[in-house]
């Protein structure tokens, strides 16, 4: 009774915040039917089984994020509901659930997921906490690394717990509904073309560029991924990626060079065009 008692409070408490409740109701239901530590364990079995056998082979952007995003919610379900005493600390999932998702909005609505298990100890610190996650969430957003830059790490767990936690679950409904709509988008001009570095000359074969949408409004795009940017009120050759945490922003100079800069102005990258 208690289990199924968290569950309806959990989704009330969800659809009060503007939560939609379909996902959240659907595998609400699911999780409310375990009754035993035994099925709980099975169920982050099968999450795991979806993870390595379902979505990694999944080849469709949209499917994909959509199969991604539910696996997040559900382990965000199964932290919120049964308890913490229900997660498996040697079992990858909420953390392999973070690293193949290429969503920026959900990689930062599901944070104080890891943080619960950056707490509770077990795999997540084998796999190295902060440092695995950090490159999961600054990858996402800028495709630059943060391996091995340990005096960054403070200031980026700090920007994430201050920007992220509360409605986990209402959070990643609407990131997935965002991303539905930006796939209805139209492309109408590229303003640029540039090599993809991950960090200071590690150059790849992969370029991302700065679209103008059907919206009117400029996005950040990589393979078939869009990102809005927002332009500086005062200074319109800055650019900075819709709600990101850190203070980062692209500046784009007359010539049609692009650079990364971190919080503090410095820069990070300096891109080379691609070839036009």
């Amino acid at each position: 009774m208690r289990l199924v008692y968290n569950i309806l409070f959990l989704m009330g408490f969800t659809a009060l915040a503007g939560c939609t409740p379909s996902l959240a109701d659907r595998y609400g239901k699911e999780i409310s039917t375990l009754k035993t530590q035994e099925e709980v364990d099975a169920y982050w079995k099968e999450l795991e089984r979806i993870d390595q056998e379902v979505l990694l082979n999944e080849t469709n952007i949209a499917t994909y994020d959509s199969i991604s995003i539910s696996n997040m919610i559900r382990v965000a379900l199964l932290f919120e509901v049964p308890g913490k005493e229900s997660y498996l600390q040697k079992g990858p999932v909420p953390v392999f659930t973070l690293s193949h998702n290429y969503n920026k909005d959900a990689n930062l609505a599901y944070w104080p997921v890891i943080v619960k298990c950056a707490e509770m100890g077990g795999v997540v610190d084998q796999i190295g906490y902060p440092s695995y996650p950090l490159e999961s969430i600054v990858g996402v957003l800028y495709d630059y690394s943060v391996f091995e830059q340990e005096e960054r790490y403070p200031y980026l767990v700090e920007r994430l717990n201050k920007s992220t936690g509360g409605f986990v679950i209402s959070q990643l409904e609407v990131a997935l509904k965002y991303e539905k709509k930006l796939r209805q988008l139209r492309e109408e001009k590229i303003l640029g073309s540039w090599y993809i570095e991950t960090s200071k000359d590690e150059k790849s074969d992969r370029t991302f560029e700065f679209v103008k949408m059907s919206d009117a409004a400029i996005y950040k795009k990589s393979g078939s991924r869009l990102q809005k940017l927002i332009q500086s009120v005062t200074n319109p050759k800055i650019y900075s990626i819709e709600k990101e945490p850190f203070g980062w922003y692209y500046e784009l100079s007359d010539k049609g060079d692009v650079t990364l800069y971190d919080q503090n102005d410095m820069d990070l990258i300096n891109y080379t065009k691609a070839s036009e």
